[in-house]
């Protein structure tokens, strides 16, 4: 149902998650994705986040609650680019992520090239920080 996998080069999470999730199948996710954000925040100080959905159907509203209390654990300085194929999935991702860090794509190379106009995030610390 889903997979998560730190990109140490680009500093960027990629996941990927489809179908009909649940909010204990967010629950797992988080809990899956969790390691990976501890790691990103250690090495690059800000979270960065690409989330696959290409199977994605519009979600719950317990779903959704369920992914926005997840997003809490984030930090303040996040961004997470969701890339859906589905029209009516792109506008229920657009309706919930109504914020600066969050936004939903059709093409992954749009989302990647928002996730990286932020290039203080994808600098790696330096080891006397």
């Amino acid at each position: 149902m889903f997979s998560v996998k730190y990109d140490t080069a680009t500093g960027i999470i990629r996941c990927v998650a489809g179908g009909f999730l649940t909010a204990a199948d967010v629950q797992r996710f988080s809990v899956a994705v969790h390691e990976s954000v501890q790691r990103c925040l250690r090495e690059r100080g800000a979270v960065r986040m690409l989330v696959l959905s290409p199977e994605t159907q519009v979600q719950t509203a317990e779903t959704l609650e369920a992914a926005q209390r997840a997003k809490q654990k984030l930090g303040p300085d996040y961004r997470i680019a969701t890339v859906v194929t589905s029209p009516l999935a792109k506008l229920q991702a657009a309706r919930v992520l109504a914020s600066d860090r969050d936004r939903a794509f059709t093409s992954e190379a749009e989302a990647l090239a928002w996730l990286t106009a932020s290039r203080q995030a994808a600098q790696p610390r330096s080891a006397a920080a």
